[in-house]
């Protein structure tokens, strides 16, 4: 497909197409085009795809290498082809490569980015979660005799929860206003090294954002809520 629209031809099946110079003795080659593959990626993806001329070859030579599909067991099989290929050519060393392993390393270095960021993440997850916990508690014990004279004018646990939360919640807002827009910016950057290559999804950065909240919501509310079912009196005896 990439060769027919390089050549702008509308209609290929059935034109004579030809390569190469005839004073060079076996570059001259010419054909008919019987048909049209559909374009697939031969390198990575970070490479556009390219015209391709697939014919067969000028003569009864195989060449170098040997395609062979495997079905069964892969190192079994792999093994009993190793010792029929010493039987028949012993004095020619064998060198194979296997297609899935050729196709897996060109993204080496995007699967260990990932592994990196994986762990990463789940790295700043917890410590994230253990610093809110943390300063959660802290400002619901520097608060909790404002906590204790609310109750006492009649506030209920679930606004107290609410007001200590919104504040975290507030925080929350903020720092996602400051990181989203950086991991916008980088997230494109990255995918542009690529000639092909999805669309950033606004409901991806609408899922991170709802997670953190919830984060926010679970470690904060877990401090306020303990602090406000405590008795009002104690509290208030206890900071005056």
């Amino acid at each position: 497909e990439a060769a027919v629209h390089e050549f702008g031809w509308k209609d290929p099946v059935g034109r004579r197409m030809n390569y190469g110079y005839e004073e060079t003795e076996g570059e001259k080659w010419e054909g008919t085009v019987i048909g049209v593959v559909r374009d697939f990626n031969v390198y990575s993806m970070h490479r556009k795809i390219e015209p391709l001329v697939m014919r067969l070859p000028w003569s009864d030579w195989p060449g170098n290498c040997v395609h062979v599909k495997i079905s069964g067991p892969l190192h079994e099989t792999i093994g009993r082809i190793e010792a029929k290929y010493n039987e028949i050519l012993p004095d020619f060393l064998i060198d194979y490569h296997l297609i899935g392993e050729l196709y897996d390393n060109q993204y080496q270095d995007e699967q260990k980015a990932f592994t990196s960021l994986q762990f990463g993440t789940w790295i700043i997850v917890i410590i994230s979660c253990l610093g809110i916990f943390s300063l959660s508690i802290y400002m619901s014990i520097r608060r909790m005799k404002e906590f204790g004279i609310r109750k006492v004018l009649g506030a209920t646990v679930g606004q107290i929860t609410l007001l200590h939360v919104g504040h975290f919640l507030r925080i929350a807002v903020i720092a996602n206003l400051v990181a989203l827009p950086i991991a916008y910016w980088i997230m494109n950057r990255w995918l542009s090294e690529f000639a092909y290559h999805t669309n950033i999804n606004a409901v991806l950065f609408i899922a991170v954002t709802t997670i953190s909240f919830l984060l926010v919501i679970i470690s904060a509310g877990y401090a306020s809520l303990k602090a406000g079912v405590m008795n009002p009196v104690d509290v208030i005896r206890s900071q005056g």
